[in-house]
């Protein structure tokens, strides 16, 4: 979260989730960012060129993924047969909708993996530590609250930390990533939202 000052509350939570819950874009895409790409070189020494193909079939249609990238990508299907059946097995999904747990390609790589093993630093949190933490951060403002969102997702996300009565408003997305954010990551994606918001009311 940003305020409008541009205070920040940032945490990653480590006993909310599991990996085979994930959807396939929210690894290829979401948690590589966390612990400042830590939890990114874990899991590419896992997955190595498995997770740029989930990055490649995942990408929405935007040009995520970059042109070296998926050369890279390409060389590794040819010589990889066990990767070309995985980009099979894909390709008869609806990638938006699947799931760690139901691509059996990934589940050698990534046993035994878990968030506490993946998310490092001291943002890394349990659920419990995150909520007395954002419950003092958002008493330090005065005032009535009102929190701006480009999703009521992140409003029904916030309600299973705390149970505090806000207001909220969604927005639409005016996210401004330029300057080097990065789409994706949840502290990035608060500021990107905050500079679209800011601009779009001057």
């Amino acid at each position: 979260m940003v305020s409008e000052d541009g205070q920040e509350f940032y945490r990653e939570l480590k006993d909310t989730w599991t990996l085979a819950g994930c959807s396939l874009f929210v690894l290829g895409w979401v948690l590589p960012w966390l612990s400042k790409g830590k939890a990114g070189n874990v899991l590419y020494g896992r997955l190595q060129s498995t997770l740029d193909l989930i990055r490649h079939e995942t990408a929405s249609g935007c040009r995520q993924l970059s042109e070296q990238k998926e050369a890279m990508l390409n060389q590794h299907l040819e010589a990889d047969s066990a990767l070309m059946d995985h980009l099979r097995f894909l390709s008869g999904q609806d990638i938006s909708g699947l799931y760690v747990r139901e691509d059996p390609y990934l589940a050698k790589p990534l046993k035994g993996l878990r968030p506490e093993s993946i998310l490092t630093g001291e943002q890394a949190q349990s659920r419990n530590q995150v909520a007395s933490d954002l419950t003092a951060w958002l008493d330090g403002f005065a005032g009535d609250i009102t929190i701006c969102v480009d999703s009521f997702y992140d409003k029904d996300m916030f309600h299973t930390l705390i149970d505090r009565r806000l207001r909220f408003k969604r927005v639409p997305d005016l996210a401004d990533h330029s300057g080097g954010l990065q789409l994706h990551h949840a502290l990035d994606d608060a500021r990107a939202l905050r500079i679209g918001c800011l601009a779009e009311l001057m």
